[in-house]
């Protein structure tokens, strides 16, 4: 279920900290997936977990707000449930490919 441009701007301040916190998720979602893909690509230690949410929820929850990352203009959700009307995700898809931690590239 997307949010409507209406009651995105009804409720503007909570849609923004939620989308926020998705922010979060969705990158810390794209370091472990680096991590897990690097780990196979070099025969080291590579973990089979039965549900990575699950890790990704544990590791935001440790998460420090002031450690966040800043969230860009253009981000849609992973999550279609926090993507407001009209959004283009395949896009953003396209340019997070670009997004960079540690001279790395987050996202493949």
């Amino acid at each position: 279920m997307m949010i409507s441009k209406n009651k995105y701007k009804e409720l503007k301040p909570f849609y923004d900290y939620q989308r926020q916190k998705q922010y979060q998720k969705d990158w810390l979602r794209g370091i472990f997936n680096k991590v897990q893909k690097v780990a196979s690509d070099t025969g080291g230690g590579f973990i089979q977990y039965d549900d990575d949410e699950i890790i990704i929820d544990d590791m935001f929850y440790v998460m420090e707000e002031k450690d966040w990352q800043t969230v860009p203009k253009n981000y849609v959700p992973d999550n279609p449930d926090w993507r407001i009307e009209g959004e283009d995700y395949e896009k953003w898809c396209e340019t997070r490919k670009n997004i960079q931690f540690n001279n790395q590239y987050v996202w493949a």
